[in-house]
């Protein structure tokens, strides 16, 4: 696959990820019977205080020991492995748990792909084949809407299901 298609297709389903897990996660905690309290700490984890700290730990791994491209692939395995634990986590301190393991990958996919999409788009320019950054980066606000969408539209043919298990496996 061409290296834009790569990187489109990982915006695409990094956005279509969030534009799935922000409406739709706090529901499936309320249908594990979790108190607001709980669902806004468990929503709050992964932004604050480990968003910064992951962010920098991976970019300085990535100058240091290895490509941006290695450490994206290190971190995008390192969340998917991670989520693979969610739909077994049912008690409150246990999705915590996995939503902290998700965000040690996970807050450092954004930066690594602008990083590796920047600078592909610059090597392409140079050669005159003036490739757009935004271009690429518009297909993670297409799958942040198709996505969304069609995962709403998903649940809701399925009803009202509290706790539904599709939820943390899309």
């Amino acid at each position: 696959m061409r290296t834009a298609a790569r990187l489109r297709a990982l915006y695409f389903l990094y956005y279509g990820n969030v534009g799935t897990y922000l409406p739709f996660f706090a529901v499936y905690l309320k249908g594990l019977g979790f108190t607001g309290q709980q669902i806004g700490l468990i929503q709050m984890l992964p932004s604050f205080p480990l968003a910064p700290a992951v962010a920098i730990a991976w970019a300085t791994y990535a100058d240091h020991r290895a490509t941006p491209q290695e450490a994206l692939r290190r971190a995008t395995s390192w969340v998917a492995l991670a989520v693979l634990l969610l739909p077994f986590a049912r008690a409150p301190w246990e999705v915590a748990a996995v939503v902290v393991l998700m965000a040690l990958g996970d807050r450092a996919v954004v930066p690594l792909t602008d990083s590796i999409t920047i600078e592909w788009c610059r090597e392409r320019t140079r050669e005159g084949a003036g490739v757009s950054y935004a271009r690429v980066r518009l297909f993670g606000s297409l799958g942040f809407i198709v996505l969304t969408l069609a995962v709403g539209r998903l649940l809701t043919l399925r009803g009202g299901r509290p706790a539904d298990l599709l939820v943390p496996l899309v």
